[in-house]
């Protein structure tokens, strides 16, 4: 029997060791928020509010969005509306340089102190010059070119006999070009003499497909009311909205008039001519060619015009 007694006074001061565990650590818990606490305070007093406004340098008109920060710390905010700003200076850095952005305006650094309560500041950017370089577009130089019939020196003139007077017609010419282009300028047509009446004449462009003309392009169909004058008549054309083919066909509808429209014909050369009356839906191939051609704007540095 007496080890048995001996085992249960041995179990008594374990006992009790346990439960004076919960009160020691409770004690430990309330030791670490006090000093925590401290911590806390003592940093909190080896800190420097550092506070000021920053201005336009020209106009004195507050800035918002600048950029402040601290040379060597982390430390960063921003202006207000206002232009207003406080930044923390931590106490560890004696001495330090306050840094000052904002787009359009030179960077600003002073330095600062934070060992001591920092007085509200003004602050003031200047807005930074910015010189624009030159800059210098090269481009290819657009010259005017001619394309079809241009020779007018004939030695013999002839007009169309095959178009009666008073009566709707259209006549055209195939043009070839040496690269597509949306920059045609005119279209021109040699008249042998004067008429004292003027003319109504639209212009139209048509497809090729090696033989006559074919659909049209879908352009626009300027008309124009025209003096007719000995010499070259010029049709100006509007900007085109589209690309023409290096080889279309452009025709020139002329409007009744009381008098057969004398325009000049070439014999023989290799252009491709057509004429047809108003009412009449296929072309025809005359034997001879119109003294007609258009003008384009294409690059200097082009190939020459194709002339005939």
């Amino acid at each position: 029997m007496r080890p048995l007694r001996s085992t249960t006074c041995f179990t008594r001061p374990v006992g009790l060791r346990c439960r004076c565990l919960p009160k020691l650590k409770a004690l430990l818990n309330c030791l670490a928020l006090c000093w925590l606490l401290g911590v806390t305070s003592q940093s909190s007093r080896a800190q420097t509010l550092l506070t000021g406004v920053v201005l336009d340098a020209d106009t004195q008109e507050v800035l918002s969005g600048v950029t402040i920060r601290l040379q060597h710390l982390p430390a960063g905010t921003t202006s207000q509306e206002n232009g207003a700003f406080s930044l923390p200076v931590a106490a560890s850095a004696a001495v330090d340089t306050l840094l000052l952005s904002r787009i359009g305006y030179t960077r600003l650094a002073v330095a600062i102190r934070s060992n001591s309560e920092a007085q509200p500041q003004r602050f003031f950017l200047k807005k930074q010059s910015v010189v624009l370089q030159p800059v210098a577009v090269h481009g290819a130089k657009l010259v005017e070119r001619k394309y079809g019939v241009t020779s007018q020196k004939a030695l013999v003139h002839f007009t169309d006999g095959t178009i009666r007077p008073g009566e709707a017609f259209e006549i055209a010419q195939l043009i070839r070009l040496d690269q597509p282009t949306v920059n045609l300028t005119s279209v021109n047509l040699f008249i042998a003499a004067s008429l004292p009446d003027s003319a109504t004449v639209v212009i139209h462009f048509y497809g090729f497909d090696g033989q006559r003309p074919t659909h049209k392009l879908g352009l626009p169909a300027p008309a124009r009311r025209v003096a007719i004058r000995a010499g070259w008549l010029r049709v100006a054309l509007p900007t085109l909205h589209a690309t023409l083919p290096k080889d279309f066909v452009i025709g020139l509808a002329f409007a009744p008039t009381r008098s057969l429209i004398p325009y000049e014909i070439k014999l023989g050369g290799s252009a491709k001519s057509f004429a047809r009356p108003a009412h009449a839906a296929d072309w025809r191939v005359p034997p001879h060619h119109y003294r007609l051609y258009v003008t384009a704007l294409v690059p200097s540095t082009a190939a020459p015009s194709r002339l005939a």
